[in-house]
């Protein structure tokens, strides 16, 4: 991939293992990262004092937060690829700064960014196997050569090129790139891809024209916004059901597409119930790990666990989850909340049905947050070489508005 020119991919062949490991490296970087832009200051300007009043976080602080953020690759799937080089061409730094401090650092050094990079590169490293490596020429001239000869050749030495924009124009003419706008479709059907903590595709603003995608089964796949101007969804498709969430009503047109997006009618909101077995739930949370088999299909919460269930506006629903608390995981103000209420707290250890009423928002949605104590297995007991960030099981959410009406399957879709 060639840093420095928005909407332009290397055009190379890589093998289904180094196309995974490219994109696993990639949605560790998203899930960490909030990426620095590519700028022309010198990075001597990392140098300057802050403006007089602005607050600067010490090291303790962003250390804190930089172990915090780690943990969300903890949601990446577990895979092995046997000491694969994850090779980066790079060019000048005094030009690419902006690019390179976010994607390597070779050592600690005690400067907070550096030291988060190479923080979380190893931490990618010891996951996945992998050896993150950076191939640095001083001119840009034979980083361009390079570049050109070895996509030309369908050689993968290098998974990420960064360089000139420049050098880049000039090898665009050679045929070394794809304009991304013109690629037909995008396949977001492989395990790499973790749609928990927001859609494959998300609109929002603007208009746009989803067209021609692949999506995985479970997971969230389009999510129109409400600041969006305009949408097209057609010709997408799903093996059992394509997700959408939109924000917009009228204004997004959806049709043609393998399966069409269920229509939920007030009768499915007026008594449903949803499991947390893996089966089309992941679209309604945030912050869970994977479903297990265990207490007949649940998912543990983890850090910043969201539960999002929609119904009717202006109705009153009783809302009950079926949940297996843990002792580990209670602590002072522990439960399941709605904005700053806790609705539904966790008194003790056990299973429990725990109930409350909600009016649900003129937006046709409410969201639980899950607040507890998070533990590690590991950390418990060294014998246990569960190292996942949890916190309380889930199996079941209950939705009830009219209990005289059929209770409806958000797994299934169907009574």
């Amino acid at each position: 991939m060639a840093c420095g020119w928005l909407g332009q991919i290397t055009k190379r062949r890589i093998s289904k293992k180094n196309r995974r490991s490219f994109f696993t490296f990639l949605l560790s970087l998203l899930l960490t990262l909030s990426v620095v832009s590519c700028s022309g200051h010198n990075p001597e300007s990392r140098e300057n004092e802050p403006a007089e009043g602005v607050a600067v976080p010490s090291l303790e602080e962003i250390a804190a937060e930089t172990e915090a953020e780690m943990s969300d690759i903890d949601l990446l799937p577990e895979a092995d690829y046997e000491g694969y080089t994850f090779n980066i061409l790079s060019t000048n730094p005094d030009c690419l700064w902006g690019y390179m401090v976010s994607l390597y650092a070779e050592e600690e050094t005690g400067e907070p960014l550096n030291d988060f990079v190479f923080r979380r590169n190893t931490s990618v490293e010891d996951r996945y196997d992998i050896k993150i490596a950076n191939s640095a020429e001083l001119d840009s001239t034979p980083t361009s050569n390079l570049a050109k000869t070895t996509v030309q050749a369908g050689d993968d030495v290098y998974s990420i090129m960064c360089y000139g924009v420049k050098w880049q124009l000039v090898d665009a003419q050679s045929g070394c790139f794809i304009n991304l706008h013109k690629v037909d479709s995008i396949d977001f059907a492989h395990p790499w891809w973790n749609g928990e903590k927001q859609g494959a595709i998300t609109l929002n603003g603007g208009t746009g024209i989803i067209s021609s995608n692949t999506f995985a089964d479970n997971t969230r796949h389009i999510v129109i916004g409400k600041q969006a101007k305009g949408a097209v969804i057609t010709g997408n498709y799903s093996e059992n059901f394509l997700s959408v969430q939109n924000g917009i009503g009228k204004l997004a047109k959806i049709a043609d597409n393998i399966p069409e997006p269920y229509e939920f009618t007030r009768e499915n909101y007026s008594n449903y119930k949803l499991l947390f077995n893996g089966e089309k739930d992941k679209q309604y949370i945030s912050g869970f790990i994977y479903a297990e088999p265990t207490r007949g299909g649940s998912r543990w919460s983890s850090k910043g666990a969201t539960i999002e269930l929609p119904g009717n506006p202006g109705e009153t629903y009783t809302v009950s989850f079926r949940v297996d608390v843990v002792e580990a995981a209670l602590t002072e103000g522990a439960g399941i909340y709605v904005g700053d209420k806790n609705l539904m707290p966790f008194t003790g250890e056990g299973s429990f049905v725990f109930k409350n009423k909600v009016k649900m928002p003129k937006e046709g949605k409410i969201t639980f947050t899950v607040k507890c104590k998070n533990w590690v297995p590991h950390e418990l007991d060294e014998t246990n070489l569960d190292t996942r960030v949890l916190g309380v099981a889930f199996m079941e959410a209950n939705m009830v508005s009219d209990p005289k009406a059929r209770t409806f399957s958000m797994n299934t879709l169907s009574y």
